[in-house]
């Protein structure tokens, strides 16, 4: 029998209960949607600079077409910026490298056959919906309904969130990738889908090498149906695309982009390593130890910079390692896979040689974690809260709003804000090693 109140009256089931704030939170994540779409558009419309909208997609449709309509290689940038430039003609940038892995460019291969202007709307389509899945997603995996506040602060977090705003703009491939991201998430959290998640974790690693990361964790709970999953479908790709494509794929973007690359050298057509917007480990050091606008009279020897960034980089991976190796010692948890998850996101996001602004949005998840656990705990301590809710909420602002014109004041924002992903980066570290079975939510 369902339990009465001292009135009479039927209360609500348990269960009932616990559904009710995510059934809420479903709806007012609906309605959250609309602004979202909207803010969407208007800043493409209105906000992104010329030549800033669609971006990054022109370098995906040019190299699709370039390798399935002239069965040519997409890794020249010589050749593709001269071909972009030839068909985008009204575009005022040239258009970026590819530096995608060949069985990436199978799947970007769907846009060979459409106009431009239709393959960038259809990509911005797939970006929003996956950015909302992957926002349903977070926010039923750390928990974000079970305060009305917590939830509340989150969306109006994302809505706010302009690196989000600013990947959609470019035309990026990474709301699709943190959707990846997020089902490999959900495959090793709740031991599901397997196979599922071995796609999404071998089709973010064909995107960026370095969320190859996330198979740390899976080894060390020797989560072998996963792990073996990844390897399959990471063969694959490798032999569907050297099978596939109508040049020496693997070959090409080898001598193209793998060659030209390092911690602190990036493939040419790109900004470099030491670029104002670079956020990662190397990009930190870089500014100090490389020539640019700053410092254009830098000695310091380029293989001094890369040795320190090299032993950065290392040190970073290396104390993740160990925490990880210490929790996987510990039950297995949701809570305690969240945070083995998002302490991953942040390494990968520290030790990649380029992190631009945009990709700030494969930290969402911390964000969202440590204002939940931190931020908005109320028996957090108070100088703790407040400093990681100031570098929350710093980092979701884009620079362009802060106006800056001198190199210096420029130098040291975008080393404070490195540094800010360094806090984050610091404090997931310290609050996993921390964490106790009496202390995680049950």
């Amino acid at each position: 029998m369902n339990p009465q109140s001292s009135f009479g009256v039927t209360s609500p089931p348990a269960s009932d209960q616990e559904a009710a704030p995510q059934v809420r939170a479903r709806w007012t994540g609906l309605l959250l949607l609309v602004p979202f779409i909207a803010l969407t558009l208007a800043i493409r419309a209105f906000v992104s600079p010329p030549g800033h909208v669609d971006l990054d997609f022109s370098s995906y449709w040019s190299a699709a077409r370039l390798a399935f309509s002239l069965e040519g290689s997409p890794y020249d940038w010589g050749a593709l910026a001269r071909l972009g430039k030839e068909w985008l003609p009204e575009r005022r940038a040239s258009v970026p490298p590819f530096i995608y892995t060949p069985a990436s460019l199978l799947a970007f291969g769907v846009f060979k056959g459409l106009e431009f202007t239709t393959a960038a709307g259809v990509m911005l389509l797939v970006g929003i919906l996956a950015t909302a899945a992957a926002f349903t997603f977070l926010v039923q995996a750390l928990q974000l309904t079970g305060s009305r506040r917590v939830f509340l602060c989150g969306a109006l977090y994302t809505l706010s969130f302009a690196p989000l705003y600013d990947s959609l703009a470019l035309g990026q491939v990474n709301p699709v990738l943190l959707l990846l991201l997020c089902t490999v998430w959900y495959a090793y959290r709740d031991h599901r889908a397997a196979w599922v998640g071995g796609l999404a974790a071998a089709a973010a690693v064909f995107l960026k090498f370095h969320f190859g990361l996330l198979l740390l964790p899976v080894l060390l709970r020797k989560q072998w149906s996963l792990a073996l999953w990844t390897t399959a479908f990471l063969v694959l790709g490798v032999g569907l695309s050297a099978a596939l494509l109508p040049f020496d794929a693997w070959a090409e973007w080898h001598e193209h982009v793998v060659s030209g690359s390092s911690l602190i050298r990036v493939p040419k057509g790109l900004p470099g390593v030491s670029e104002r917007t670079n956020l990662s480990l190397p990009g930190l050091t870089a500014r100090f130890l490389l020539k640019n606008s700053v410092f254009p009279h830098n000695p310091i020897p380029r293989e001094l910079a890369s040795l320190v960034a090299t032993s950065l980089c290392a040190a970073l991976v290396g104390v993740m390692a160990w925490v990880l190796s210490r929790s996987s010692r510990m039950p297995r948890t949701p809570e305690r896979a969240n945070w083995e998850v998002c302490l991953v996101l942040a390494t990968a996001f520290e030790v990649s040689p380029v992190s631009w602004g945009p990709h700030l949005v494969f930290l969402l998840p911390v964000m969202y974690l440590l204002g939940r656990a931190v931020v908005l705990e109320p028996g957090a301590p108070m100088p703790q809260r407040v400093l990681l809710g100031t570098l929350i909420l710093v980092l979701a602002l884009h620079p362009f709003f802060l106006g800056l014109q001198d190199l210096t004041t420029v130098l040291v924002v975008a080393t404070l804000r490195g540094l800010a992903t360094l806090t984050l980066w610091s404090t997931l570290a310290m609050r996993l090693l921390r964490l106790s079975p009496a202390r995680e939510p049950t």
